[in-house]
């Protein structure tokens, strides 16, 4: 029975299953590695959403540092930069440049004090004289 199979498979029969099985395989290969790709990169966003624990070997050493969770993250990034009384990044910017303001203000003062003396000065020169 094996005999008269096997009588039955022409060159053509065997060509048509490799092509079919390379083309498969090159599926697999082209589809699947992009999958595995994205696979890895959903996993690693989802860790990055939930944080990670501390790792540490038999020692007790650190082998992977814990992080916090992208919402823990936001929630400290939100509370630096909204106003909260002084303790926040944001008030800490805005007293730097009021501060800076003041500064300038009172160096724009000066210099226009200066200018006025500097033009009284030139005045009382006279006018100026043509030598000819």
């Amino acid at each position: 029975m094996v005999d008269q199979w096997l009588d039955a498979v022409t060159i053509l029969d065997v060509i048509a299953v490799v092509a079919v099985v390379s083309t498969f395989v090159t599926f697999l290969v082209k589809v699947g590695a992009p999958l595995v790709r994205l696979s890895r990169a959903v996993h690693d966003f989802i860790d990055d959403w939930r944080g990670r624990a501390e790792v540490r070997d038999a020692a007790g050493n650190v082998i992977e540092v814990a992080t916090s969770s992208i919402p823990a993250r936001l929630a400290r990034i939100e509370h630096e930069v909204s106003p909260n009384h002084g303790s926040s990044a944001h008030d800490q910017l805005m007293k730097a440049i009021g501060e800076l303001a003041g500064e300038f203000n009172a160096f724009r003062e000066e210099s226009t004090a200066d200018r006025r003396g500097l033009h009284k000065r030139i005045d009382a020169l006279g006018p100026p004289h043509n030598i000819d």
